[in-house]
């Protein structure tokens, strides 16, 4: 009887122990995780790095079921120049990346489209017209020259013209004045107004007016915020002169490479983002700049009839991007001729 008892305990014990061996070798294998790593170049205090790039990644990793994995490295973690960020992405260097075009001019001038000067006549039309021009225009160079896809595109808030001492809201105050500006033909315009200008990146800005070193230039709202700058300036001159444009870019092949159901996934998640973005810019510039005039920054506008001569100044500098970017340039500068009735 003993020996009846302990044949069913060893029995028992047996089927205990093989039954999820026998589970296991019948189930599936759980899929590999992809993992991307995405060098950003906006440090992570920028509104759209917690706001838009992260939640977006998430979701992507929850919608997938953790088949795709997208790590964000702000602020050049990873060590990945911004003007060249386009080769690494073209060379499968990195999967994917955000691009800041205007630091990419020299390689890819095309891209620098929708951030020249007083190009766009606010958000919306930035939006409406001006982007739709870009995609167009740049969809097919970027995958057959840089096996590139620009999956999202949305604008940052419009950059006005901040300063110390007075506002720059005329042609005779920007002359004698030292300006940063961060590339796309800014520093073209303001030798035409009779300013001098540096190219500055976001890091450096707060020391250069702390210091004296410069005493205006272009930024947005949610970044003056972001960089502390009502500690060291007085003014800001609205007049939307630049809307940056912000992109993550994907290597083709990469993007190519995913499984169709992961690929179908990342497209309907960014193209969801891509409406929610501008709400989320709006709201962002909204609080930014209630921020900044509640810690010492005055509001000017820029008299119309100033800004139309300051379009009229930046003009020549957006055939001077035509030029650079070849015909396609042309074609866009054309299209959006077009679509203001000229």
């Amino acid at each position: 009887m003993k020996s009846i008892k302990k044949m069913a305990i060893v029995s028992f014990a047996l089927v205990v122990l093989v039954l999820p061996m026998l589970a296991a070798c019948a189930a599936p294998a759980p899929a590999e995780t992809i993992k991307w790593k995405c060098p950003g170049t906006f440090p992570a205090i920028e509104w759209h790095v917690d706001g838009i790039w992260l939640p977006l990644m998430d979701e992507v990793y929850e919608k997938t079921n953790g088949k795709l994995e997208i790590t964000l490295y702000p602020g050049g973690e990873l060590g990945y120049p911004p003007n060249e960020m386009l080769r690494f992405l073209r060379d499968g260097e990195i999967p994917m990346a955000e691009l800041l075009f205007p630091s990419m001019e020299g390689e890819f001038p095309l891209g620098n489209f929708c951030m020249l000067p007083f190009i766009s006549e606010g958000a919306d039309d930035w939006t409406e017209v001006v982007l739709p021009i870009w995609e167009d225009v740049t969809r097919e160079p970027l995958e057959k020259d840089w096996n590139a896809i620009a999956l999202i595109n949305f604008p940052f808030p419009p950059s006005h013209i901040f300063s110390q001492g007075e506002p720059l809201n005329s042609i005779e105050a920007f002359k004698g004045r030292t300006l940063r500006h961060y590339g796309g033909y800014m520093a073209d315009i303001f030798k035409e107004v009779g300013a001098s200008s540096t190219y500055m990146v976001s890091a450096e800005v707060y020391m250069a007016y702390q210091r004296g070193i410069i005493d205006g230039g272009p930024t947005s709202w949610a970044s003056a915020k972001a960089q502390r700058l009502p500690e060291v300036l007085e003014w800001c001159t609205e007049c939307g002169m630049v809307i940056p444009q912000l992109t993550l870019g994907v290597n083709k092949d990469a993007f190519d490479a995913l499984p169709g159901d992961v690929r179908k996934v990342l497209l309907e998640v960014v193209q969801e983002w891509q409406g929610k973005a501008l709400g989320i810019n709006k709201a962002a510039e909204k609080e930014a700049k209630a921020y900044c005039v509640e810690h010492g920054i005055q509001v000017v506008q820029m008299p119309p009839d100033v800004l139309q001569e300051l379009r009229e100044i930046s003009e020549p500098m957006w055939a001077k991007w035509a030029e650079k970017a070849g015909p396609l340039g042309q074609e866009a500068l054309d299209r959006l001729a077009k679509a203001r009735g000229k």
